[in-house]
């Protein structure tokens, strides 16, 4: 931790065991004790900061950071995700990145059902000026096969912006088919 921790507090202390490495102020041993230790660990630095610590076996290795004044930090992000180009976004939507200064959720809405697409936003991934969208798109129509067309694609999404770019996995689908859809908003 960036200073010395004063307290620590779990969602399930059943779960993990946490304590202090001996001769150490900010460097906490976490231990777990059942098969599934996924939870949250809230820690309080002795000046007030309360961190929160993800604990999960499922989670892939991410090194120790450490954070030195992060107001800046924030801004050089902000900074970041503003010189970001579409064409970069996509690349990293594509790859399953989130980019510095983007914030991603998890969403499961209908964007747009009617024929021949039907389309099922999975999740948003946004920053001030652009905003990218991970969906799935599948066939809705009588047709036996329907080819997406990106050139006759349109797409109203309240706050996203305009539709700047639209990738997908797989152009043609026929029955029962679904594939990914990439789309990129600018502001």
């Amino acid at each position: 931790m960036p200073d010395a921790i004063a307290t620590w507090w779990d969602e399930a202390p059943d779960r993990i065991d946490v304590s202090p490495v001996p001769g150490t102020k900010n460097i906490l041993s976490i231990r777990a004790l059942s098969k599934n230790p996924s939870q949250r660990l809230f820690i309080r630095g002795e000046n007030g900061t309360i961190y929160m610590a993800d604990i999960s076996r499922k989670l892939p290795y991410t090194p120790m950071v450490k954070v030195r004044n992060a107001t800046t930090s924030f801004h050089n992000e902000l900074n970041a995700a503003a010189k970001t180009t579409p064409e970069t976004f996509m690349r990293a939507l594509i790859r399953g990145n989130v980019m510095p200064g983007f914030s991603a959720k998890r969403v499961n809405t209908i964007i747009m059902d009617a024929p021949p697409y039907k389309i099922v936003a999975k999740a948003i991934v946004s920053s001030p000026e652009m905003t990218g969208i991970i969906a799935t798109w599948e066939k809705d129509s009588l047709q036996p096969k329907v080819r997406f067309n990106p050139v006759t694609f349109t797409v109203h999404i309240p706050g996203a912006g305009k539709l700047r770019m639209v990738s997908t996995n797989q152009w043609t689908l026929s029955q029962g088919q679904k594939a990914t859809m990439y789309m990129i908003f600018t502001r």
